[in-house]
């Protein structure tokens, strides 16, 4: 890894230490009543064009993941709830020939989820999740070569999951901010 981000890393660490400092401080807020959290978000894809190589004449477009989830709290640790996820990418490369490839993927998933909230303050909420449920995804490839045929087919199975560790902040209590890291194949 390059010197200059373990650099940068390192500062953001430190950073984000002295940033959040207090953070956690106060009483742990537990729900004294049923309280139904909604996240918008857009997460960081994967474009498959690192498995393409050194594909010549690449051009990539693409949105997402989006993502729509929402909590019901059943207890002061517990909440249950839904993830909708959708993301959608189109390929184009013409590999220094006169033809056209295209690849088109669209995939769509809606997958129940179950969140422990270790830490949670009046400013912020730790949690860990996880989600398991439908998953479709769909490829589309053509080209203008005689010699390439044009196909469609599922990707995978038909079953999404994920596992995540998330915070969410709170600027006032009724909006705030999240993160998610974690692995997620929704």
């Amino acid at each position: 890894m390059n010197k200059r981000l373990l650099v940068l890393m390192f500062i953001a660490v430190v950073f984000a230490t002295k940033s959040f400092a207090g953070l956690f401080d106060g009483p742990r807020m537990d729900f004294t009543r049923p309280e139904m959290i909604i996240s918008l978000g857009y997460g960081v894809p994967y474009p498959i064009y690192n498995d393409l190589g050194n594909v010549a004449g690449l051009h990539l477009q693409f949105l997402g993941p989006l993502q729509a989830k929402f909590e019901y709290q059943l207890t002061g640790y517990t909440g249950i709830g839904g993830v909708v996820n959708y993301f959608t990418a189109d390929y184009h490369w013409n590999n220094n020939s006169k033809y056209n490839y295209s690849l088109n993927i669209l995939t769509l998933s809606v997958l129940f989820r179950m969140n422990y909230h270790f830490v949670r303050t009046q400013k912020a909420d730790v949690y860990l999740g996880a989600a398991i449920g439908y998953r479709q995804s769909n490829w589309y490839y053509s080209s203008d070569d005689p010699k390439s045929a044009a196909y469609s087919r599922p990707e995978g199975t038909p079953y999404g999951a994920e596992i995540t560790v998330g915070m969410r902040y709170y600027f006032v209590p009724w909006f705030g901010l999240y993160a998610e890291a974690g692995a997620a194949k929704s």
